[in-house]
């Protein structure tokens, strides 16, 4: 989600940025990667790259983490901007707790429910340009 807005960023500032261990496209290991452990990683990772105070963008479930970090870690921002944080449980909306239950029903959707989010797509690029 992050690969073509990172390098917007970088123009104009130092990122890091990470996929959450267990989640999108890294690894899956057979351990536990809850909620509860990814603050303790995300903490770790801040200091082992000495960023002090850094400004950090959170979304999904990166938002449940750096507001974890931020208070079960002692880890300090100069910023925190969270985008759609699944902070609260049951996580997700009603409609991705339907499409988790009933995901072959969602896979089947035509092409054209799609439109709207390509066209958000592309208004995001067109802003970001």
């Amino acid at each position: 989600m992050w690969r073509r807005i990172v390098p917007w960023l970088a123009n104009e500032r130092r990122i890091f940025y990470f996929d959450m261990l267990g989640y999108g496209h890294s690894d899956k290991p057979d351990a536990d990667v809850s909620r509860g452990l990814q603050n303790e990683l995300f903490a770790a990772l801040v200091h082992h790259w000495g960023i002090d105070l850094p400004d950090i963008v959170a979304h999904d479930f990166g938002g449940s983490t750096a507001l974890r970090a931020y208070l079960m870690n002692g880890l300090n921002y100069r910023s925190l901007v969270l985008i759609d944080p699944v902070a609260i449980s049951p996580q997700g909306s009603p409609l991705v707790q339907a499409a988790k239950a009933h995901e072959q029903i969602f896979a089947g959707l035509p092409a054209y429910l799609h439109d709207a989010a390509s066209l958000y797509r592309h208004r995001c690029r067109q802003y970001f340009a």
